[in-house]
């Protein structure tokens, strides 16, 4: 199974403007966990026609609220402990940061805040969490916040499987709304080649090491488990397929490759050759 972590980290800036310099009065970088509905919604893009269904918007909006829990934020989090009234805004700014990057900025101007805040929450149009992080924050009348949270995708390191940084690239165009479930322009993967290559994998592979001509075709099914954030995509190659397989890959229509993984199928006879890929995503 590939494993990849959905990160999330959060900047504080607060300045002082009571004299017009804008100095800067505090810098502080938290991370943040993202929300399980934030890992289902990516896994959704991946598997389906991106729709333009409520449940599958990218985050646009940040919020401030005073609570407090014991445990910390969790996965489940579903909304702010304790929302402070008229901070729930909609991003000055979304953008990509360095390629793998998806960044949400927001400014408070002065006088728009004015007490001690505890956590902020990121959230879609429709008031779905994408994101909770806990931070002990204070601002006056006459200064403002800045905030800068980002989400990235951080391959896993196993030597069996790896998703790709073109995966990682349009994934991070999805969430910032440049391409997303709006947006058909880049459709997910489909399709399934098989490879009789060797080497090692890593994030920057463009290709199988050796592809078997004819065997890129699509994948028979994809399941969605959405308690776990984990797909599985399935694959039956029919009788006729001989060769020792050692590699498989998924990619999308126009070959771009997004999942390089290692595999043992020696089939001289020319069976039937099946091969699953698992991806699950997880906050960290």
């Amino acid at each position: 199974m590939l494993r990849a972590k959905v990160k999330g980290s959060v900047r504080l800036t607060v300045r002082e403007w009571a004299d017009g310099s804008g100095r800067i009065v505090e810098d502080t970088f938290v991370n943040n966990l993202q929300t399980s509905h934030s890992l289902n919604t990516i896994c959704a893009w991946l598997v389906m026609t991106p729709n333009t269904g409520p449940g599958y918007l990218p985050p646009s909006q940040i919020e401030l609220g005073t609570g407090t829990r014991a445990n910390g934020v969790t996965v489940n989090d579903v909304a702010l402990w304790a929302p402070v009234a008229g901070t729930l805004a909609v991003c000055d700014q979304i953008n990509i940061y360095n390629t793998y990057y998806a960044q949400y900025l927001k400014m408070y101007q002065v006088g728009q805040l004015n007490g001690s805040y505890t956590e902020l929450g990121l959230f879609d149009v429709n008031g779905i969490m994408w994101g909770h992080v806990q931070a002990n924050l204070a601002v006056t009348s006459t200064q403002s916040l800045t905030v800068q949270w980002k989400i990235y995708l951080e391959p896993s390191a196993t030597h069996a499987a790896t998703i790709t940084n073109y995966a990682i690239a349009v994934i991070t165009q999805w969430l910032t709304g440049t391409l997303n479930a709006i947006q058909t322009s880049v459709p997910p993967p489909n399709v399934m080649m098989l490879g009789t290559g060797t080497g090692v994998l890593t994030s920057g592979d463009i290709s199988l090491f050796t592809s078997v001509v004819g065997s890129a075709s699509s994948y028979d099914y994809a399941i969605f488990d959405g308690q776990s954030a984990k797909i599985t995509f399935s694959k039956t190659w029919v009788s006729g397929t001989v060769g020792n397989f050692t590699e498989v890959g998924l990619q999308d229509k126009a070959g771009n490759l997004w999942v390089h993984a290692v595999i043992s199928a020696n089939n001289p006879s020319g069976l039937l050759v099946s091969t699953q890929l698992e991806l699950q995503l997880a906050a960290a």
